[in-house]
């Protein structure tokens, strides 16, 4: 009997949950934040990414497509909070919003990393070079505990790569990129 009992228990634990879940994501997606829009930097997200430059690939434009990775964003997430990870990931989008030109596109791609489509006129290495300027520049970001004050540095790694007709292989180069661990962590 105890265990029938305990059996029933767990069973209406795992619907309460279960309704919790698809409550809540009931709401985030009536909150305005969609499908397609991370609800946090208010970019596309990935999907919207691949379709943007898998047409780039096939109208043959003259694009880049710059990759930028936030280092140490899990270890400050677990060190200080998601609250302030959050922070510094919307002071890195606000920074590349005023430093990229208005018609380049911006995407979350997923986690800490996020992707730009450039489109350039000039060289592979002219374009890195501009790029190189805008990421070099130094973003700090301030924490207040009870104790101290912190100055954080927001720091990305970053790279460039011109456009491709197989839109796969990019993804996957972006994939790869993204995926190598920081030397900091």
């Amino acid at each position: 009997k105890e265990a029938e009992c305990q059996k029933k228990e767990t069973g209406e634990t795992i619907e309460q949950l279960n309704r919790g879940i698809f409550e809540a994501r009931k709401s985030a997606a009536s909150a305005g934040t969609g499908e397609g829009i991370d609800g946090l930097t208010a970019l596309p997200l990935r999907h919207e990414a691949e379709a943007a430059l898998a047409e780039s690939g096939r109208a043959g434009s003259q694009d880049y497509v710059a990759v930028m990775v936030l280092d140490r964003l899990q270890v400050l997430n677990q060190r200080f909070g998601r609250e302030l990870g959050d922070a510094i990931v919307v002071a890195f989008v606000d920074m590349l919003k005023k430093r990229l030109n208005p018609e380049d596109l911006i995407f979350r791609w997923g986690g800490p990393a996020f992707v730009a489509l450039l489109a350039r006129p000039g060289s592979l290495e002219r374009v890195r070079s501009e790029l190189g300027r805008i990421m070099e520049a130094k973003l700090e970001h301030s924490i207040e505990t009870s104790h101290r004050s912190v100055l954080v540095p927001i720091a990305a790694r970053w790279t460039l790569f011109p456009m491709m007709a197989a839109p796969r292989l990019i993804y996957q180069k972006i994939d790869t990129f993204a995926a190598i661990p920081t030397e900091r962590d």
